[in-house]
């Protein structure tokens, strides 16, 4: 067996956005932390995000500025979000390191709604599941009820999660019964009755941490059975995180009594499997007082995960790819090991090769129903020639269906203009290239723009032949390339072939709309490609 390492972060953002520039290093644990011991998986849980009901729709389709500011922060360093499971102001992001991407299969999230008698989701918690090197790992994000004498609907909300967060493999349908349990969040238990708020905050201040542990409702409900006795925390040494005073670091506020609201649990079923013994050993747990924004102050843990090693599981091999054309059909071949259940309803999409999110593709087909023919032993996807209009370096990833996972990964290849949409390019009112990566609408119609400005240059060129025809040579006219050719014209638009060719293509003046100036050529670094065929070779 193997280890890997999961960390995990838990913040009450009090509906706060991130400020300019905040560095997340030192929650993310990457201060002096080579790239070799970073962690495989990442488990982001935030409460109290800023959430409106008009803005429900908007929250369902894009991140939240803190998940975007997470996977900003880890998407250079090689992580790969799977997905973010969000209700309201609760919100769990997992991300895991590109080469772990194949390794994770069926994610299936889950939503419990406690607010308003579980109709709302202001309180409540987000799951998500899933598989990796043969085992499986179920996470959850709760945020339970305040105030301090209401103890008993905290303990009421932990029973009503295990209850109505139901999963559809038969084996993990429970929160409880996967191999490993990680449960993080604003889990709002406070201190019993004891000293004055006075007291307590001065025995915060001198980390005088024992007698306050002892007031702790969370470990009282774990030594009675009430709640959470399933589950472990890992060494508390850190001073309360709540409340605090927003941007004066540890002070704590005369409003409410300090209390560890801010916890991150776990449970490990070490038996199930004959003649291995799974584990998660926790390497830290910790409070990060450097983050002020929020009256709460964020919590890190890490683990040892026991795997096993070599469960690689059946995946997808693409054939390597040498470029795609822009304004072309495209295709891209792959084999399928005999030993995955594909589905028709898996599906290919289209990445850019850096993609920081499996919510990141551009296009995207259905997977073919068949081989290419019958005693070929790959399969043939094609791609239309509307399903990419930017060029640069892309990937291609089979993806299963319902949260199947991702099969398998193509390596990178470039995708570049092809002659017509070259010549398209141009004709964009003279729009350099290098604008067209900004504009990525307007290099959609392309290949309709080229087709115009073809047939305008013929009809430009048709008509100076005649014009040569009935003019007699003149003395003294421009010189091109060393050979005698018509005069440009002044004021009229008009513009004439040029002999010499760049990069293979020749250079020609293409005509805007009613503009004098003519386009800029082509960019050096502009190839020469042709259309691929789209038949089996």
């Amino acid at each position: 067996m193997e280890n890997l390492i999961v960390h995990v972060v838990t913040y009450n953002v009090a509906t706060t956005f991130p400020t300019a520039g905040l560095n997340l290093s030192s929650l993310l644990d990457l201060e002096n932390n080579a790239s070799q011991n970073r962690p495989d998986i990442y488990v982001i849980g935030c409460q109290e995000v800023k959430s409106q009901p008009q803005n429900m729709l908007y929250d369902s389709l894009f991140d939240d500025p803190w998940s975007a500011l997470f996977k900003q922060t880890l998407a250079p360093l090689g992580y790969v979000k799977l997905r973010t499971v969000r209700v309201q102001g609760i919100v769990l992001s997992v991300l895991v390191r590109r080469r772990h991407l194949v390794a994770v299969r069926h994610t299936e999230e889950q939503i419990v709604r406690l607010g308003l008698g579980g109709m709302w989701g202001n309180k409540g918690a987000v799951a998500l599941r899933l598989s990796i090197m043969g085992v499986n790992l179920c996470l959850v994000n709760a945020h339970l009820t305040a105030h301090d004498h209401l103890l008993s609907d905290r303990v009421r909300n932990y029973g009503d999660i295990l209850e109505q967060a139901n999963f559809q493999d038969p084996a993990t349908s429970k929160l409880l019964y996967h191999d490993y349990l990680i449960w993080l969040g604003d889990l709002n238990f406070r201190l019993a009755a004891g000293p004055d708020d006075a007291a307590v905050r001065q025995m915060a201040y001198e980390h005088d941490l024992t007698p306050l542990l002892a007031l702790d409702q969370l470990r009282a409900a774990q030594t009675s059975g009430e709640a959470f006795s399933e589950l472990s925390e890992p060494t508390l040494t850190f001073k309360p995180t709540y409340k605090l005073v927003p941007r004066r670091r540890g002070e704590y506020a005369h409003s409410r009594r300090p209390a560890w609201t801010d916890r991150i649990l776990y449970k490990v079923n070490e038996d199930v499997y004959e003649g291995a013994r799974l584990s998660a050993d926790p390497l830290s747990y910790q409070s990060h007082p450097e983050y002020t924004g929020s009256d709460h102050c964020p919590v890190s843990a890490s683990f040892s995960v026991k795997v096993f090693s070599g469960q690689t599981p059946p995946c997808v091999e693409f054939l390597p790819i040498s470029m795609w054309l822009i304004g072309a059909d495209c295709v891209a071949k792959y084999r399928v090991d005999p030993a995955l259940e594909t589905s028709s309803w898996d599906w290919i999409a289209l990445f850019r090769a850096d993609f920081a999110g499996l919510d990141e593709y551009i296009s995207y087909i259905w997977v073919p129903r068949s081989s290419s023919s019958p005693n070929s032993d790959h399969f043939v996807a094609v791609f239309p020639e509307d399903s990419i209009t930017v060029p640069g370096n892309y990937v291609l990833a089979y993806c299963g269906r319902n949260g199947g996972g991702v099969y398998g990964v193509s390596a990178p290849f470039p995708v570049r203009y092809g002659h017509t949409a070259r010549l398209a390019a141009l004709a964009l009112d003279g729009a350099p290239a290098a604008e067209l990566e900004r504009r990525p609408l307007l290099a959609r119609a392309a290949p309709e723009q080229a087709r115009e400005a073809l047939e305008l240059e013929q009809e430009q060129q048709e008509q100076e032949r005649e014009q040569q025809e009935r003019e007699p040579l003149l003395e003294g006219r421009p010189v091109l390339d060393g050979n005698p050719g018509p005069a440009r014209a002044a004021a009229g638009g008009g513009a004439a072939d040029s002999e010499g060719e760049t990069d293979g293509v020749p250079r020609r003046r293409i005509p805007g709309p009613a503009a004098a100036a003519a386009p800029e050529p082509p960019p050096e670094d502009w190839e020469t490609v042709e259309r691929p065929s789209s038949k089996e070779e």
